[in-house]
């Protein structure tokens, strides 16, 4: 019924595992590192960990790999404080991904990947800059920073999935784009906690 519900209203792309997902839950991961002053190198180690166990706790079919490949890229980038050294990175992995299967190229799923990274590492420095500029905390300009260049750059893409696009559907991803990171996250402690803990997860994922 939800997913019925959410090709309705034009959210069904947020029902695939995709790069936006593998930002949120590690972008979500640096932003605490970052407010806990863990060093540049001990972050790259532990986002690592966590991008391998997403993968594995979602299941590693071919586009999950592909999101984590483009999401990885970016966030270790940034996470090093290296954007610039991110950008070779993913052409070269995008390189890479083509030569082994060109198919790929065809595919909404792997654009909308490599739009979204290229995304972040172009623009999500400078934007959390601009906004610690007018005073806010690191940790909360690069939360913000960080979704908000991913969906600017993935909207036109997203369109060409559905050109028979309703109005009430823009409007609906305008309304749920503050909730996505949040249900997001939730739903990712609560699938770990559902192994352990039946019932905490189950009150983790209501939100």
């Amino acid at each position: 019924e939800l997913d019925a519900a959410m090709r309705t209203t034009g959210l069904t792309h947020l029902t695939a595992v995709s790069g936006a997902h593998v930002v949120i839950v590690i972008g979500t991961l640096l932003v605490l590192l970052a407010a806990l002053k863990v060093p540049p190198r001990a972050r790259v180690a532990v986002l690592v960990v966590a991008l391998v166990a997403f993968v594995i706790l979602v299941r590693p079919d071919a586009s999950v790999l592909r999101a984590a490949a483009m999401g990885g890229v970016a966030l270790l980038g940034i996470a090093a404080g290296r954007p610039a050294s991110a950008l070779p990175a993913l052409a070269g992995a995008v390189v890479v991904l083509l030569v082994v299967d060109p198919w790929l190229a065809r595919s909404f799923g792997f654009v909308l990947s490599v739009v979204a990274t290229g995304a972040l590492v172009l623009g999500a420095s400078p934007l959390a800059a601009v906004l610690e500029r007018r005073r806010v905390p690191s940790w909360l300009a690069v939360a913000v920073a960080v979704p908000t260049v991913a969906q600017l750059a993935c909207g036109p893409v997203v369109v060409l999935l559905s050109p028979a696009l309703p109005t009430y559907a823009v409007l609906a991803n305008v309304v749920v784009a503050p909730v996505v990171a949040p249900a997001t996250v939730s739903g990712v402690l609560a699938a770990l906690l559902s192994t352990v803990w039946p019932a905490g997860a189950g009150v983790v994922v209501l939100p």
